[in-house]
């Protein structure tokens, strides 16, 4: 099951959920945050995407050109939409597309000639998305995360779990 971070927080608080994973650091007192991977957020567009054959002197340029693919959170503030990162960088996002699940951000990566903000560790494991690569250096750190409840009690089966995803992140 696919859930916005701030959804599978509440959950995890609450107690529906065990445990998530998230794609960044949980800031709550109340859950244990065990941090799998740390990465940086990538600009990505579909293997065809024009912008690809552009200088990359000129990447900021066309970025702004063309819709931005941008993450919609279900719960909290959205800060994808002003991320600082942007800024910093010259990046003026056209917000056209906004996603709450990392397949619809494929989807859309594949089907327009968008681009979209996302872990870097997603970008390495699917061929039809290619990362853009800045002259600036664009610095957007991401963890990827395992959360649980501070008075859950971690089981054999979570602990494994760990392991498996963070063997599965490193490779």
């Amino acid at each position: 099951m696919s859930l916005d971070s701030g959804v599978a927080i509440s959950q995890v608080t609450s107690g529906l959920l065990d445990a998530a994973l998230i794609f960044r650091s949980s800031y709550s007192e109340s859950l244990n945050e065990v941090i799998l991977h740390t990465g940086q957020f990538q600009i990505a567009v579909g293997s065809k995407n024009p912008i690809l054959k552009s200088s990359p002197k000129d990447f900021i340029n066309e970025i702004n050109k063309v819709p931005a693919i941008t993450f919609r959170s279900s719960a909290g503030g959205n800060l994808w939409e002003k991320h600082p990162a942007f800024k910093t960088a010259g990046i003026i996002p056209k917000h056209t597309y906004f996603y709450e699940d990392t397949q619809t951000a494929l989807q859309l990566l594949s089907q327009t000639n968008g681009w979209a903000f996302m872990p870097d560790v997603i970008l390495k494991t699917h061929k039809s998305i290619k990362k853009i690569v800045l002259l600036e250096k664009l610095s957007a750190p991401v963890n990827i995360s395992m959360i649980l409840k501070r008075s859950h009690r971690s089981t054999q089966l979570i602990e494994k779990l760990n392991a498996v995803i963070k063997t599965r992140l490193s490779d």
